[in-house]
Order: structure tokens, then sequence, then C-alpha cells
């Protein structure tokens, strides 16, 4: 079920307030929808999330490298060498194979306490890299729910189609991936292959998100239904235009964004 949808007057015309397009939402209430206003809070959302997702990361880095070197090493045995130290007397020290004794016992529990350090270590480093997936997804919802929300297409005084960006999203949200790099992200456009899609207006350049709509629309079998002016409807009209799945419609807008990423993933890797 749609959590907002479009207002049109008896006319089928977008109703306005304040110079917004007004929606209404699940609980029935109708308040006008400001692009700008969302655009600016989901980048500073989207900023946020990256900062936390880079720190992170760097942090799980941080403790692979300190845990490299104690991997095998075990503290009830370097205990007991230091005890052997301290109990060898000066003849003892000097005899090669006293020496060479100690020698493979500091090994062995040098060794064995890395070990045990860096399994002490594995639970800590799988909730990082969990957390570190958990915001890549999220930084993908917001970057890609951003954009169609601020779509041309979709959004604004006059959307070039029927869509409202809740259902562009998840029509043709799993066409896009999110490229994050550092405390900056890039929003891909894919193609049937799921390859980066390429600019026809600026060849040799990928294109941005605009022409790539207009291509995945222009390419949607159901064109003629998605336009404004056309024949038809889009949802909200008995057009199930975003998934051939029953279940697909029992998700949230997030459960089915993400599921739509999981989808692409499994196509195109």
């Amino acid at each position: 079920m749609a959590i907002m949808k479009l207002l049109l007057d008896a006319n089928n015309v977008p109703v306005m307030k304040d110079g917004l397009p007004v929606y209404k939402y699940a609980d029935g209430t109708e308040m006008p929808f400001d692009a700008a206003a969302t655009l600016e809070g989901l980048n500073k959302k989207i900023t946020a999330e990256t900062e936390k997702s880079t720190r992170f990361f760097t942090e799980r880095e941080e403790l692979k490298k300190a845990v490299e070197p104690w991997k095998t090493y075990k503290l009830d045995e370097v205990k007991k060498a230091i005890e052997t130290v301290k109990n060898l007397s000066a003849q003892e020290i000097l005899d090669q194979r006293g020496i060479e004794e100690l020698k493979r016992t500091m090994r062995t529990g040098f060794d064995e306490e890395k070990s045990a350090l860096a399994k002490s270590y594995e639970p800590r480093i799988k909730d990082l890299e969990k957390t570190i997936s958990d915001r890549e997804a999220i930084i993908y919802d917001l970057a890609v729910t951003n954009k169609f929300a601020t779509s041309e297409y979709f959004s604004g005084e006059k959307p070039k189609t029927v869509f409202a960006p809740e259902h562009a999203t998840r029509i043709y949200g799993n066409r896009f991936k999110v490229d994050i790099n550092g405390h900056d992200y890039k929003v891909i456009a894919l193609d049937e292959t799921g390859k980066p899609m390429m600019s026809k207006k600026n060849h040799g350049e990928l294109a941005d998100f605009q022409e790539a709509v207009g291509i995945l629309v222009e390419q949607d079998s159901k064109k003629n239904r998605i336009f404004k002016g056309n024949e038809g409807g889009g949802p909200g009209t008995g057009h199930n235009l975003s998934s051939s799945d029953p279940n697909f419609k029992n998700l949230s807008a997030t459960e089915q964004i993400r599921a739509g990423l999981a989808k692409r993933k499994e196509l195109f890797g």
C-alpha cells in the first residue's frame, strides 16, 4: 500500500498549496510535499551515514592490523615462559640446549596467544562489517529515493509521468546502484545487462539520473499509459507495474527498494 498519493482535483490536475503539490497520506491527512527541503534533509542524512560507514571501515582495518602479529600467541604459555626465565640460573641460560628449549617454549607460547587474541577480535570485526553493510544499504535507500523524489518525471508542479516518486522508486529503483567513495557517493544507472548506462547525449560519458530515467520510461512496455496526457494510468488505477510477485505489495517502501537492490545483485553481481 502506498504511504502517500498525489492529490488530484476534479480535472485530474495536481492540487497545489503554497506552490507545492499536495499528497494524501495513508492516515488520511493531506500535506504539501516540499522536494527542496526533502532533498536537503536526505543529503544531510546521506553525508552523516557515509561518514559513519567510513569510520567503521577504518576502525575495522586498524583492528585487523593490530591483531595480525598476535594471531598465534597464547597468554598462558607466555606467562609460563616468563616464569621459566625467572627460574633459570645463569648457567642454564648459557647452556645451548636450555636456550633452544627456551626459544621453542616462547615461540609456542607467543604463537598460541596470537591465535587466541585474533579469535577474540573476530566477533567485533564481524559486527563492524555488518554495521558497514547496513550503513551502505541505508545510503543506497536515501540516495536513490532522493533522486526519484526530486526528478522532473515524478515531482514538481507538472511531473512528466503519472507516477509518484515512491511508485517510480519501486519500479525502476533496481536499475540504479550507489558507488560510495570515502565521504562521497554517486548514483549510477544500469542498462539491461547490469553494466553502467552510457549517455546518448554526451557520448563516452555515463548517463546522468534524469537521462537514465527518461530512457527507462521510454523502454517501458506501458509507456503509453505512463506519460501525462495519455490514456490509462499508473499506480492507483489497477495496473501492477511494480512487480509480478504477489507478495511484493505487502512490503514497506524501504523493503521494496532493498528487494529491488537484492534482485539487481542476484542478476548482475
